[in-house]
């Protein structure tokens, strides 16, 4: 389902990647969504989204943000 929201083709795909990516960034302090995010492989996504020409720079900063608070915890 992730794949589905993240990979939008919809008039508003940047607004709602953006919300998506708030999202998983929120679920960091939840020890059940990080298990989550483990075994969907949600962290190793947003990794190879960030370096896929497709990436703006909202959502970089975003990824950042999620990996930031990954390597805190």
């Amino acid at each position: 389902m992730f794949d589905n929201f993240f990979w939008s083709t919809s008039v508003n795909f940047k607004a709602e990647r953006s919300w998506m990516l708030r999202l998983v960034y929120a679920g960091m302090y939840s020890d059940d969504d990080v298990a989550l995010y483990i075994r969907n492989s949600i962290l190793e996504k947003l990794m190879s989204f960030y370096v896929s020409p497709l990436s703006d720079f909202v959502s970089k900063n975003l990824i950042i943000e999620v990996n930031t608070l990954k390597i805190c915890f």
